[in-house]
This record gives structure tokens, sequence and C-alpha cells, in this order.
């Protein structure tokens, strides 16, 4: 059984640790990281892959990678962790926050819509962070608003 709350450490997972503990090879460094790293690339077929402390570090990377800065402001569900809202927070963007849809429990398209056509913003600073299935976004494709598009504050 694999208890949902406990990890599941057998033999393999403690000599591995034990083994990068003696090397010193914790947290990103060591081979164990770049076993990691090299591994992901095939599977996700990349040339670059980082190896990060934590969800919060690779939600903050991500949202600096997509250019989120003082002058941006991020679309973010409602319903979510806080490192959500802190990795934009440090990024020095603003989280805009919408409720979630019942059906999807993803963002409701419907009122991202309306927040857009109401508001008067330059392309190339509004970020998605939470991506839902692309169909939901169809009609905003067509006006070009999409989860990967970049729009900027005034």
């Amino acid at each position: 059984m694999i208890n949902l709350l406990e990890p599941f450490i057998n033999k393999v997972e403690k000599k591995y640790v034990l083994d990068a503990l003696r090397k010193k090879e914790i947290s990103t460094y060591g081979k164990f990281s770049e076993q990691f790293e090299k591994k992901l690339s095939i599977i996700n077929k990349s040339r670059f892959n980082l190896a990060v402390t934590s969800g919060s570090v690779a939600l903050y990377l991500a949202n600096k990678v997509c250019g989120a800065n003082n002058e941006s402001i991020v679309i973010a569900p409602s319903y979510t962790f806080i490192a959500t809202i802190n990795s934009i927070i440090h990024t020095g963007a603003s989280p805009v926050l919408f409720d979630i849809s019942p059906t999807s429990l993803c963002i409701d398209i419907n009122q991202v819509q309306a927040f857009l056509k109401n508001k008067t913003i330059k392309k190339n600073n509004i970020f998605f962070s939470k991506q839902t299935k692309k169909k939901n976004y169809s009609n905003m494709c067509s006006s070009n608003f999409f989860y990967n598009t970049r729009f900027r504050k005034n």
C-alpha cells in the first residue's frame, strides 16, 4: 500500500539518499540531479531542463522566463496554492485572481474575457498562470487573448 500522506521509502531510496548525503550532493547539485535533468530532457524532448529545490522556485522561474515584471499582471485562479501567488508577487508582477468554473475547476474563461474587454491593456504583459484546455480559449484566441499571450499594464 502507498500511503497518501507518508513518503514511500524502500531500500533503494534509502541507499540513494544516504549516498547523496555522504557525497554532499543534496538539493539541486550532484549526479542524481544531473541524471534527473537528462532523463527529463528525453521525456519532454527539450534541450534544457533545470532541477530546482521546490515547486515554488519552479513557478517563480516560469514567470520570470515568460517576462513577468513590475509592469505585468498575471491572471491566476482563486482556487490555488499560495505558492502560485507568491511566485507572481516575487517577480514584481500583480496577480489578478478569477473564480473557477464549477465544471472544470479551472479559471472561469467568461470572467477573464469580461475583465479583458473592460481593460485598456497594451500587448505583451498579461500572463495566465494556469493552462486549461485549449478549446476553452478558442474565443479568446480569435480576439488575440490566449493563455500564453502577454500584455502590458497601463
